[in-house]
């Protein structure tokens, strides 16, 4: 019998004062071996936070994840985009931006290149 499980999560968050704006994202794609789409080898996640209109976090992590799926995983092809993302202007003292992709299991797909994408 299971006992308990353990959730892992990957989470962008972001504080500020009132009046103030914060937001948090977080981009998500699948990879595939191929161009057909067929067979998924793995998945890449980024997060960015900070005090971003939506659209420029957005734009902000296109770029993060391109990059990173340039330097590690280049030979898989990256598919669909999704995104998931908060902005909040803090009515209060105090308030956060949370944005959070939270998984059961995951699997790490090889590489040919070295560790820190170098």
């Amino acid at each position: 019998p299971t006992f308990g499980s353990e959730l892992k999560t990957i989470m962008s968050v972001s504080h500020g004062q009132q009046d103030e704006f914060v937001s948090a994202g977080i981009v998500y794609a699948w990879m595939y071996e191929d161009a057909n789409f067929d067979k998924k080898v793995g998945g890449l996640v980024c997060e960015v936070n900070g005090r971003y209109r939506i659209e420029e976090l957005e734009s902000r992590l296109i770029r993060v994840i391109n990059d990173l799926h340039a330097k590690t995983y280049s030979q898989y092809y990256l598919g669909e985009l999704n995104f998931i993302s908060e902005g909040i202007t803090i009515e209060k003292r105090y308030g956060t931006a949370l944005a959070a992709l939270c998984f059961v299991d995951f699997q790490q797909p090889e590489s040919d290149k070295p560790a820190g994408g170098l």
